[in-house]
């Protein structure tokens, strides 16, 4: 992974090099359009920037748009995601090790409902199992 400089970089320029490809494809579809509604509809390539190369060039400018983005982005894409998968992976972990039970989570992780006796989240106000207030 770049560094921050360079993760702050390719968030700039990976959105740049989308538009710009986004703009390409804008351009062959006028064009595209154009040629459709002549008498005699024929796709020919000017000589300064034609239909064809505006193609190729929107292709690269889209999927190194997208590949930028995606560079710079990954970083805290991925850690957001191991925060929050992290605490399920670890009740999952421990259900396996210790045996499937009703209830995987560690005892004390939160306050015990009065009405059933299951442990409730931290910070829960109604108990999961049967809705009494905590």
């Amino acid at each position: 992974m770049a560094s921050p400089q360079g993760a702050r970089v390719l968030r700039v320029v990976g959105p740049v090099l989308l538009a710009l490809g986004v703009l390409c494809f804008g351009y062959v579809l006028v064009r595209f359009v154009q040629a459709a509604t002549e008498p005699a509809p024929v796709l020919t390539n000017d000589p300064a920037f034609g239909v064809t190369p505006a193609i190729f060039l929107g292709i690269l400018l889209l999927g190194g748009g997208f590949q930028a983005t995606w560079w710079a982005y990954l970083g805290p894409a991925s850690r957001y995601v191991a925060r929050e998968t992290a605490p399920a992976l670890e009740v999952s972990a421990r259900a396996a090790r210790e045996g499937w039970t009703e209830d995987a989570r560690p005892q004390g992780s939160g306050p015990a409902c009065a009405a059933c006796g299951r442990v409730a989240r931290p910070g829960a106000q109604f108990c999961d199992r049967c809705g009494a207030a905590v």
